[in-house]
């Protein structure tokens, strides 16, 4: 399990799905699909979706029902991995593959448990939301604690002022 861990936070295809225990890293990657540009008006359509697990409830619904499925949590013990440590990575197992939101829905018809989380942030909120996020030091430069960080990093500073805080030259903020 811990290979394919390894495998799926590396964007190969595998049965395990990545999850943080820090709600603003969720936020992070969340809004990451939505890049700042200068010129953008920020009035984007439809919401940025963050969900929430309850592995506990996992945990009991496959313990009563063995047959059905199966569910686990594998913890992030790659201590050479600086990124899974940056970003405070879990992974959940679950077998058979399948869709955990419907996995989760159909359980929670059976039981009237909740499984699953659904937090729901209007995209227009992204500039907003990455702004504060990076004052927070959640950026690509401390998940990604390597040279992809540091570029896509100062990419977004070079490209949006406000990012780093609003001043008229934005190379300076990236230059300290």
């Amino acid at each position: 399990a811990a290979i394919a861990a390894f495998a799926q936070h590396h964007g190969a295809l595998t049965p395990v799905l990545d999850w943080t225990k820090s709600i603003y890293v969720a936020a992070f990657f969340a809004f990451a699909g939505f890049p700042l540009r200068p010129f953008c008006d920020a009035k984007q359509s439809g919401n940025v979706v963050l969900w929430g697990l309850r592995p506990s409830a996992f945990d009991r619904a496959a313990t009563l029902n063995p047959n059905q499925f199966s569910f686990r949590v594998v913890p992030a013990t790659m201590p050479y991995n600086r990124r899974l440590i940056a970003q405070q990575g879990v992974f959940t197992f679950v077998k058979p593959v399948q869709d955990l939101i419907t996995l989760a829905q159909r359980q929670s018809d059976r039981d009237s448990t909740t499984y699953l989380y659904r937090v729901a942030i209007p995209a227009s909120e992204v500039r907003h939301a990455q702004t504060h996020l990076n004052r927070m030091n959640i950026n690509y430069a401390t998940l990604y604690p390597d040279y992809v960080g540091a570029c896509k990093h100062a990419e977004l500073v070079v490209r949006n002022e406000e990012y780093e805080g609003g001043d008229s030259n934005p190379r300076a903020n990236l230059l300290g």
